[in-house]
């Protein structure tokens, strides 16, 4: 059964700026970690390219996540969040960390052309974080500036609080709302998943509380080796009179084996929740309520873990600093696309069947959808590689130049033409499509990665190690798939050069 998902102007309501500059609709993409979410189809631009104001009022893009799916901004529709990565440079090391900030040894040198995004954009509240702020000086003082600018606007911070309290009296001079990730509740798991004293970050926490001029969020990130520790998490929040008490899970499926023989994880799982829901009825206000201003959150995996009913129909994105004092202004209703996720659901299940090698079951589910839903762009393409996998490369080519008769630049439907006449041997016209799609999409790493292979594949091998670079430059968690493919050219190169006379 298909479940109606919101209409909203993501990109108004939660522009993120990555932070090597890149800009995306939300923090839920461009993550930077070359998981699924990371789609090059989802950056809008650079924080320095003199059009940015341009190309966030016309971004149109096929995005849809649990929680909504993206429209065009409309004439005159006011900006929400800003929300904006700083440097990645942080004290911590925690070992889930997505944008590998332990790693980071990078600089940063955006602020200019956040100011300019910042007047042109005019966010209803701005959400900063890093890495971790609270150790970056040159992001402080930026924030500081920021302030004197802008006394009006809200400005958020997402820390992991590890500093000394030397530090409180700035922190509640820049910030209107603080958002503390906490991950473990000991101070051996502490220690151990974020390399961190969990005292510091305590006192930072409680101090905040108790001075009252900064709203403070505590949110607990729970892995499968911290989970248990929720009960002290909640006893400890719920004392320090915070206002806002979160409960997230960090995708703890791919961390662990559920079935077991022993059944391990579900009895760690139920013994928690027993003790949650035990804390949670002393409360009076009921889970998720609004009592005396205070309000807990659970996430949809955490409340499904746990056994704590009733599991909503729908929860909050779990992006950074979500439904932390959101300024996002009101939309009218609740607009939905019943046919457009009928259409995305019917095309996911026949990926499914394309990914099993079900080809012809696939093709009639696509076919089916195309009677029912004409004029899409995401049919031609999944028609398109179907064809590819058949090696059927002419019938291929022909469903996706239909798609792009209706679809005009379409990423997806672009480069699947171009791998298609690149395997014709067709390569200046592939090449040509390729180039065409950059030079409206410069950051588009998906692009140069096709030329990359396209250019390998005509034995141009300086071309394809250029691109190569230059997709690696704009995503650089690329790197182990860069070095295969570096390696691919190189073994190309050398046998060209042996097969010269």
């Amino acid at each position: 059964m298909t479940c109606a998902t919101p209409l909203a102007p993501c990109h108004l309501d939660g522009l993120f700026v990555k932070h090597d500059g890149l800009v995306y609709p939300c923090c839920l993409l461009g993550v930077g970690d070359g998981q699924a979410t990371d789609s090059a189809d989802t950056i809008i631009g650079h924080v320095a390219d003199p059009d940015l104001p341009r190309l966030i009022r016309e971004f149109s893009i096929h995005c849809r996540c649990q929680a909504r799916r993206l429209r065009p901004a409309r004439p005159g529709e006011r900006h929400g969040r800003l929300n904006l990565e700083l440097s990645l440079r942080c004290q911590g090391r925690c070992a889930m960390c997505c944008v590998f900030a332990p790693e980071y040894t990078g600089g940063y040198d955006l602020y200019p052309h956040l100011d300019r995004l910042i007047d042109s954009f005019a966010p209803a509240d701005i959400l900063l974080q890093g890495g971790e702020v609270l150790v970056q000086r040159e992001s402080l003082d930026w924030i500081a500036t920021l302030r004197r600018r802008l006394p009006d606007t809200p400005l958020l911070l997402a820390t992991n609080g590890s500093v000394g309290l030397d530090m409180l009296p700035e922190v509640e001079a820049l910030f209107d709302a603080v958002h503390f990730s906490i991950v473990g509740f000991q101070p051996e798991t502490y220690r151990a998943i974020m390399g961190l004293d969990i005292e510091r970050t305590k006192a930072l926490a409680e101090a905040l509380c108790r001075g009252g001029k900064t709203r403070v969020q505590l949110k607990f990130m729970a892995t499968p080796n911290n989970i248990h520790e929720i009960p002290l998490f909640l006893t400890w929040a719920l004392a320090t009179g915070a206002k806002n008490i979160a409960v997230e899970t960090i995708n703890i499926g791919q961390y662990i084996l559920l079935d077991t023989f022993d059944d391990y994880w579900r009895k760690i799982f139920r013994r928690t929740g027993r003790e949650v829901r035990r804390i949670l009825n002393t409360l009076g206000d009921g889970l998720g309520g609004d009592s005396g201003g205070r309000e807990i959150i659970f996430s949809g995996e955490a409340r499904s873990l746990l056994d704590i009913v009733p599991i909503p129909a729908t929860d909050a994105p779990s992006g950074v600093g979500s439904n932390m004092d959101s300024q996002a202004p009101d939309r009218p209703g609740e607009e939905v696309d019943m046919a457009a996720d009928q259409l995305d659901d019917g095309c996911d299940a026949a990926w499914g069947l394309i990914d099993r090698g079900e080809l012809d079951a696939a093709e009639a589910a696509l076919l089916d959808l195309d009677r029912q839903h004409p004029g899409s762009a995401r049919v031609p393409h999944a028609l398109a590689v179907l064809e590819l996998k058949r090696e059927r490369l002419a019938e291929g080519l022909a469903v996706a130049e239909r798609g792009l008769a209706d679809h005009p630049g379409d990423a997806r439907l672009t480069l699947t033409a171009a791998t298609l006449l690149a395997r014709m041997g067709r390569f200046d016209e592939a090449l040509g499509r390729i180039d065409a799609l950059l030079a409206h999409r410069p950051h588009h790493w998906s692009a140069h990665v096709s030329a990359s292979d396209t250019n390998r594949y005509a034995g141009r091998f300086e071309a394809a190690l250029t691109h190569l670079d230059r997709a690696l430059a704009i995503h650089p968690q690329l790197r182990a798939k860069a070095d295969q493919k570096r390696r691919l050219i190189e073994a190309a190169r050398a046998q060209a050069a042996t097969a010269q006379p």
